[in-house]
């Protein structure tokens, strides 16, 4: 039964150029000479060949070719769009917009890369038949030895391949591969280049040889082209050509069908099967070999299905907490690009990706400490809020939100200094800062420990005010200052680091990359202030972005060496809202300090999706 199929699909094919005006014959296409080598179908399609670099070209007046005509030019638009979309992320706060807007332009130029290819308007053909014998003589080109029977041959091989192909079972389609959502794919080669080989081998066993005849078919029309002048003899090579080009499409047709049927809602190998089926659907509609409404092998929403799979598998990936997914920016903007240009509706997909990368980092640290009859304690508390991006290196890089921008804020719960004359009264800030925390905190890569680093505190404006008696009265003294950072001091690490610093090559190299730090950051001030002005550029960005990235390099830098670091290294947890809990015991890491009855810093970073900060366009 499917050879009859095959045969009306073939049939029914070429009925259009039988109307209006066909009295011009360009390869097997038949409508009114614009031109040289230039033809308007009967259908209104402009199509243009370029015998010489074998290049021919469609321009789709209706239907799914100028849906496809309309898909391309508005590719021609990202530019455009990137912009647009970069002036949207002004309304984001100031930290998130320099790495959201690198998203944007990558995914976004991502999109057209990998869609003009397959959208192009333009298929070049192979180079004509090759003829072995060099010879000048009669009846044809230069350099060809009996043309007219190697384009026969050819002619025998492919019905020949008509009869021993009739009877395959076009149902039986490879599996595709699956493709990784996460971001860590975004800027692993090695994993891009598993993916394109397993990509290259499904294209090879899904299309077999009919690929080859394929090509053969358009070698065999350019052949005619130069061979025969216009005429019979040039018009039945092309219908031949013409045959075989849509025996061996129709075949396609039905395989990526069968793909379609099967996996085209399967998010994980939807872009396999998108690939290969926009890219023959494209070439059948250029080629005029499409089928015609309910006759079409292919169904009409195959793309749409295949959008919706990728853009329900991102919205999932919020539901679930599926971090190296939900936190792949890149890939975000590229579906919402996708989305944009092939009409599917985006269910708030960048609103919700925005509300999503928003995280608490909560911190609870007290310590007490007594000796000879008195006692001192404090208590901090805070929360701060951060976002990740992923970097260049595949991992994670977080960046604070607020409430402050270059530093960790938080509040004085507990103040006590008890000594023999009495109690000494805090009477100070209760806004306590620190410089911003490193975490390195991921959930692909684990090269690398997952860590937090905090960092010494400190009262807002320096002063640690303490309520003497007479007439020494309020005075700044680093009293919880010193019990805070005290009882944390790690001794095995105080060891290990005074023994690294004391080697006169390893300070020599801190200096010399705090001061190509500097010279980072002094550079981009000399370029000039970045603008206010309401035109966001991604330029622009980019600068604010390196400034943010030279200002925090050197604030770990130079706490590289200091004793009072606080260092967590934490397991972290995939589709969980708290994503790490935490603790440090400075009785443990301090046991010689006898003073400290009790020393801990609690820390949880937390999914925090309906923080206080305003994340929308």
């Amino acid at each position: 039964m499917r050879p009859v199929i095959l045969f009306l699909f073939l049939s029914s094919s070429f009925a259009v150029f039988s109307q209006a005006d066909t009295s011009y014959h360009l390869l097997w296409y038949q409508g009114k000479k614009i031109k040289p080598n230039v033809l308007l179908t009967p259908g209104g399609d402009t199509i243009s060949f370029n015998p010489s670099k074998g290049e021919l070209k469609v321009v789709s007046k209706s239907g799914r070719g100028k849906k496809y005509d309309d898909m391309l030019a508005e590719l021609n638009h990202t530019p455009l769009r990137i912009q647009q979309m970069i002036g949207r992320l002004s309304k984001l706060p100031k930290p998130m917009q320099p790495e959201y807007a690198k998203a944007v332009y990558r995914g976004y130029n991502e999109v057209k890369d990998h869609y003009t290819a397959i959208l192009s308007n333009v298929i070049t053909f192979p180079a004509p038949l090759n003829i072995p014998r060099i010879l000048t003589g009669k009846g044809g080109m230069p350099g060809w030895d009996d043309p007219e029977e190697e384009v026969e041959k050819v002619i025998r091989e492919f019905r020949q391949y008509y009869a021993d192909h009739q009877y395959d079972n076009l149902k039986n389609v490879p599996e595709p591969p699956l493709y990784d959502y996460s971001y860590c794919y975004e800027k692993d080669k090695a994993k891009q280049d598993a993916y394109g080989e397993a990509m290259k081998q499904f294209k090879a066993e899904l299309s077999g040889s009919d690929i080859e005849m394929l090509q053969k078919a358009f070698s065999l029309s350019r052949t005619a082209y130069f061979l025969y002048p216009e005429g019979a003899k040039q018009r039945r090579v092309f219908r031949e050509a013409e045959m075989m080009v849509s025996y061996t499409l129709a075949r396609m047709a039905l395989k990526v069908s069968a793909l379609v049927e099967k996996y085209i809602d399967d998010a994980e190998r939807a872009p396999a099967v998108l690939d290969v089926t926009q890219s023959i659907d494209r070439m059948r509609v250029m080629l005029g070999v499409e089928g015609v409404g309910e006759d079409d092998m292919i169904s009409d929403d195959y793309l749409v299905r295949a959008i919706i799979a990728v853009r329900d598998r991102v919205l999932r990936a919020f539901d679930e907490r599926d971090y190296p997914v939900a936190l792949n920016l890149e890939m975000m903007f590229g579906a919402e690009r996708q989305m944009y240009f092939t009409g599917v509706e985006s269910k708030d997909l960048l609103e919700k990706a925005l509300r999503f990368n928003q995280f608490k980092l909560s911190s609870d640290i007290s310590a007490k400490v007594s000796g000879d009859g008195g006692y001192m304690l404090s208590q901090l508390r805070g929360d701060n809020w951060f976002f990740a991006a992923p970097d260049s290196n595949c991992r994670l890089k977080w960046v604070q939100l607020g409430p402050l921008l270059n530093k960790s804020k938080y509040e004085l719960v507990a103040a006590e200094l008890r000594s023999n004359g009495g109690v000494i009264p805090y009477v100070g800030t209760k806004t306590w800062v620190s410089d911003v925390p490193k975490i390195k905190v991921d959930f692909c890569t684990k090269e690398e420990q997952d860590s937090i680093t905090a960092y010494p505190f400190y009262p807002d404006g320096f002063k640690e005010l303490w309520q003497y008696p007479p007439p020494v009265g309020a005075t700044n003294v680093s009293q919880m200052s010193t019990v805070l950072l005290g009882c944390f001091v790690d001794a095995e690490r105080t060891k290990a680091d005074a023994a690294y610093y004391r080697n006169p090559d390893n300070v020599a190299k801190l200096q010399k990359d705090m001061m190509a730090q500097y010279e980072k950051l002094s550079k981009d001030f000399r370029s000039g202030k970045i603008t206010a002005s309401q035109k966001i550029d991604l330029r622009e960005l980019s600068k604010f972005a390196n400034m943010q990235d030279v200002s925090r390099n050197m604030t770990d830098l130079i706490h590289s060496a200091d004793p009072g670091r606080y260092i967590f290294e934490p397991t972290v947890y995939n589709k969980d809202k708290v994503i790490i809990k935490d603790k440090l015991n400075g009785k443990v890491l301090f046991p010689g300090n006898t003073a400290t009855e009790y020393a801990w810093f609690h820390l949880a970073l937390e999914h925090d999706p309906d923080g206080p900060y305003k994340v929308t366009l």
